[in-house]
């Protein structure tokens, strides 16, 4: 009856033109606080999470379920709380509760993920980094570490895939656990180092090397924490252009990923891992890899405004980019220093002095928290990460 209602009420919305992503989660939780137990019931779940690369992790992971002929349903990333991931459920599953696919592609917040967890019994958690672009939000990253930590323990079976680079998520390391990274050098200048003393014994660590902000090779003098050497080992960058990269995976493999940047290599190699840890053949896993596209709508038209997928709002806190920087444009922070929702996960770049500023000011630390930029004439396009 909860579902049948609300799933009346999702066809109601849809036709006032209103969207209903949230609303009937909402309404379901509050009748049966644990539907969402129930609806998830004999689906196979791949939870993905972490402060950036979620969204386009999930979407890899997409692409390598529809490459293999899978049924399956993914939640959008402006749905990744409690309330949108049960509206995803309910609209994929029968007036009996009973969902009519496979697999399901969760992209899940991370301070949210504490709850979910409770209920939504994953076979596989994908744990991509934690950074410090959530601040305004969680507070140090160490709460957004305790957040995720606590949310695997009450997922005992699953088996988690996380960036061994990061020494922060590599803290989660358990028995049933896949790790992923870069053995590169790739980045000697960032600024933005979130993760550099030892969570155990808060010595600062020491790096043989980093390859994207706080990722790289890192030891403890103190206790003797350090990274290991990753199940799914990039030994190798064959060829990087700004639309893809090619690396050789533990010595041996040539991987192409359709995506251009650093933060891309280890988004693909983590939905890579996550793809085989849910049973998904390495090969057709790899072939989709290859083929993946961000679905991209740069829909410029005389006011300059083009249609973008991004999940953070704050992004731009860690960049430094607040009210001062944009005040000469009229745009303040509380605008999202140039950002408007429009719905359904997206929000819009509008005009064009901020884009121009963007692009001519900040291109190098957006680059450096994982947001791709391209410039076209004078009118910023930005794809998500």
């Amino acid at each position: 009856m909860i579902i049948f209602l609300t799933k009346l009420i999702t066809k109601v919305m849809n036709l006032l033109g209103y969207g209903a992503t949230t609303l009937p989660g909402r309404i379901a939780l509050f009748f049966k606080r644990d539907i969402l137990a129930k609806l998830s019931q004999g689906v196979k779940v791949i939870v993905i999470t972490g402060t950036n690369g979620k969204t386009t992790s999930a979407r890899i992971v997409e692409e390598g379920l529809k490459e293999a002929g899978k049924s399956y349903f993914i939640n959008r990333s402006g749905a990744n709380l409690i309330t949108g991931i049960t509206t995803s459920f309910i609209l994929n599953s029968t007036n009996s509760g009973k969902c009519t696919k496979e697999y399901a592609v969760i992209e899940c917040d991370e301070n949210a993920f504490r709850t979910v967890s409770k209920y939504l019994k994953a076979k596989v958690v994908l744990v991509t980094n934690v950074f410090r672009d959530q601040l305004d939000r969680y507070g140090e990253v160490s709460h957004t570490l305790s957040a995720i930590q606590e949310s695997v323990n009450n997922l005992p079976e699953a088996t988690l895939v996380i960036n061994g680079d990061c020494s922060l998520t590599n803290t989660l390391k358990r028995e049933n656990t896949v790790t992923y990274g870069v053995s590169v050098p790739l980045d000697q200048t960032s600024a933005v180092r979130d993760g550099t003393r030892c969570i155990h014994c808060k010595h600062q660590l020491e790096y043989d090397y980093f390859t994207y902000a706080h990722l790289g090779k890192y030891r403890c003098p103190g206790c003797g924490y350090c990274r290991e050497i990753p199940d799914y080992n990039v030994t190798d960058i064959v060829e990087t252009t700004p639309d893809s990269s090619t690396v050789m995976l533990n010595g041996t493999t040539p991987v192409k990923i359709n995506l251009g940047g650093v933060y891309n290599i280890y988004n693909g190699i983590g939905a890579l891992a996550a793809l085989v840890s849910l049973g998904i053949d390495r090969e057709t896993a790899l072939h989709a890899l290859e083929r993946f596209e961000l679905a991209v709508r740069p829909t410029v038209g005389r006011h300059d405004i083009a249609d973008i997928q991004l999940h953070y709002f704050g992004a731009l806190a860690l960049a430094g980019v607040g009210e001062g920087d944009f005040g000469m444009h009229g745009v303040g922070f509380g605008e999202y220093a140039g950002f408007r929702n429009v719905g359904d996960g997206r929000i819009s770049v509008f005009e064009r002095g901020v884009a121009q500023t963007l692009a001519e000011c900040e291109c190098r630390i957006l680059r450096e928290i994982g947001i791709t930029i391209a410039v076209l004439a004078t009118d910023l396009v930005v794809i998500d990460r």
